[in-house]
């Protein structure tokens, strides 16, 4: 069932005298569905070889198993094991819901090559659940056993209700059993909920208003009122009064039309005008947008104005990172992204621009801005920088946060030209950090450079996934390198949807060549002499939430696929594909970034027959 590894032994012997082998060089071939993943293997001092084969989530179905001669093509089947896998998920499954309503989780279970469950069914037993007992007020209807095929996805629909009884929320787990496996779990599903009452529920984006304007000027406010309960929202009533519930001064109303129902789902945005007449005093206005309905009681957003004469504001930057909200080395909470260098620049005064050091909370002040539209950026060493836009508005102190991705992979590629072969090896060397508060995952290797391949010829190969950091990755999703005329891609497994802390996949793959670079490139003879540069990449992106609660991107971890010779002339062309030029500039346009890295490539000159080439800063090469 793939929870424990495959123990593969052997002996080399001389096949004329029969006698052992010691010190021989072997190769371990595990063929799968016609995926291969070859080993190296030394023998012993008597002759014997031991492997020890770690299956990891992925792997499943019969592998054949060959020890041979590193020159031998053939494959025979000297033994065989088979890994069974059903996958049941998706876990775990975040359930926010309403009590006494009924709702069917869409859970579902999946066979792997060569596997098959007879009577597949969920259980719910209290010794697997976090307190030792299913929770209470809380049932489930569990689905009929099922008989799952090979490669089969059969959908497990579980109906959850909870009662008043229930807590607000909690964890369920959910076990996957089989007739051929009644002992031995196949899987486990956690399920967390979090319940509520099944009521109107009105969200305003944001969540208060807080403006400024100069007297005599005018300013208009938006609010947006969502409806993200389980009920229509009836008759609702909206009015902009003072504190203490009088109305509103003339110079502040609402400008549209917002009274009405509220369906589940339905958004309304209202308007709010303010226009102080020149005399106004100075000072900070404070009013309540209140709304009350047929089924919604009575509640207000917070509305703040400030009137001013001088027409400056302020704006208070928050910065933060991975590191935001964990334990630092000195045993402190870290508050804050110390020491990065935010800049803001105003969009229609271009002298206007201002520049600060975050300080040990990872707060930046800035004062007494001129009014407007401004644009920020930050950065800080090692990390991605961040920018965008903000509304600088009189009399108010805007708060800003923003987070800057850590640079957790960094990813080089070098350049190795093999004369006698002519042909280039092109490296990527990824470097990263592990046991960081993120999701760091990678592809290995980061680079692959195919053989020089006829039409029909086969390369086998694998790639692993990894994640080197504390957090798990969710929405794990893989961007195959496209097939084109001149090789097929075929992969055997799909990646799963999350990758928890410091779990690893294997991906076998197979490149099928469908016409020779050296005949597309038009060389007029098999030696190799034509000119080509090809690559294709394998992407895999996914997200994480850090400590903070900020949900970040993990990046693209990429790793290619190239061949490129170095018998380009002057003048001469070769076939491009995906990521790949035409001609002599190629595949040198740059390295793939992996993680939240970045690639950067050599500057050192790439020579050429007829041409030099030489690595640029903004990507690509430059050939005389």
């Amino acid at each position: 069932m793939g929870e424990q590894d495959v123990l593969i032994t052997g002996r080399a012997v001389n096949r004329a005298s029969q006698t052992p082998m010691p010190g021989t060089r072997l190769k371990l071939i595990l063929n799968q569905q016609g995926f291969e993943r070859s080993v190296n293997i030394v023998t012993d001092a008597a002759g014997n070889f031991v492997h020890t084969f770690k299956p990891t989530l992925t792997d499943a179905g019969l592998y054949k198993v060959s020890a041979i001669h590193p020159e031998i093509t053939d494959r025979p089947e000297q033994k065989s094991f088979t890994i069974q896998r059903v996958t049941v998920g998706p876990t775990p499954y975040k359930l926010d819901v309403p009590k006494n309503y009924p709702f069917s989780i869409p859970l579902f279970a999946q066979a792997g090559a060569a596997t098959s469950a007879s009577g597949l069914r969920l259980t719910l037993d209290p010794a697997s659940q976090p307190t030792g007992q299913v929770p209470d007020g809380i049932s489930v209807q569990l689905p009929s056993p099922v008989n799952l095929g090979e490669r089969q996805r059969l959908n497990l629909p579980v109906l959850f209700t909870a009662s008043n009884a229930a807590q607000p929320s909690g964890s369920l787990i959910l076990t996957a059993r089989s007739d051929e496996h009644a002992a031995t779990p196949l899987g486990l599903v956690r399920v967390d909920y979090t319940l509520s009452e099944a009521l109107p529920y009105l969200v305003s984006t944001p969540s208060l208003i807080e403006t400024g304007l100069a007297q005599g000027s005018t300013q208009v406010e938006s609010v947006t009122v969502k409806n993200n309960g389980l009920q229509d929202a009836l008759n609702l009533h909206f009015s902009l009064t003072k504190t203490d519930g009088t109305p509103a001064p003339a110079w502040a109303s609402m400008g549209s039309a917002a009274d009405g129902s509220l369906a589940i789902g339905q958004s309304r945005a209202i308007d709010l005008a303010f226009s102080p007449p020149p005399g106004t005093p100075e000072g900070v206005y404070e009013y309540r947008l209140r709304v009350v309905g047929d089924n919604v009681p009575a509640q207000a957003l917070n509305v703040y104005v400030s009137v001013t004469q001088s027409g400056q504001g302020n704006v208070l930057f928050k910065a933060a990172d991975i590191y935001t909200a964990t334990i630092g080395k000195n045993g402190q909470l870290i508050p804050g992204l110390a020491e990065a260098s935010i800049t803001m620049q105003n969009e229609d005064v271009g002298s206007v621009s201002r520049e600060l050091n975050t300080d040990a909370l990872g707060e930046a002040l800035f004062q007494n801005l001129p009014a407007g539209r401004y644009r920020f950026r930050a950065r800080a060493a090692n990390h991605q920088d961040a920018s965008g836009r903000l509304l600088i508005r009189p009399g108010i102190t805007a708060n800003q946060p923003v987070f800057l991705n850590y640079n957790a992979i960094n990813v080089e590629w070098s350049v190795r030209e093999i004369t006698i072969q002519d042909r280039y090896e092109v490296t990527l060397n990824a470097t990263f950090e592990t046991d960081v508060p993120a999701a760091v995952v990678v592809l290995q290797p980061a680079s692959t450079n195919l053989p020089k391949m006829a039409a029909g010829d086969v390369y086998h190969g694998e790639l692993t996934l990894t994640n080197y950091g504390l957090i798990r990755a969710d929405n794990v999703k893989q961007k195959l390198p496209q097939s084109d005329a001149y090789f097929r891609y075929e992969f055997l497994v799909e990646l799963p949807v999350t990758l928890q802390a410091k779990q690893r996949i294997t991906i076998p793959y197979r490149v099928i060549a469908l016409q020779s670079l050296d005949a597309a490139a038009g060389s007029g003879n098999a030696s190799g002499g034509g000119c080509h540069n090809y690559s294709n990449t394998l992407n895999v992106s996914c997200d994480f939430q850090c400590a903070n609660g900020t949900q970040s991107d993990c990046g693209a971890s990429t790793s290619w696929f190239s061949v490129s010779n170095s018998s380009c002339p002057g003048s001469g062309g070769g076939p491009g594909s995906s990521g790949a030029g035409a001609g002599s500039g190629g595949f040198w346009g740059g390295g793939g970034s992996s993680g939240f890295g970045r690639g950067r490539g050599s500057s050192t000159p790439i020579k050429m027959k007829g041409k030099r080439c030489v690595y640029v800063a903004k990507g690509g090469t430059e050939c005389n």
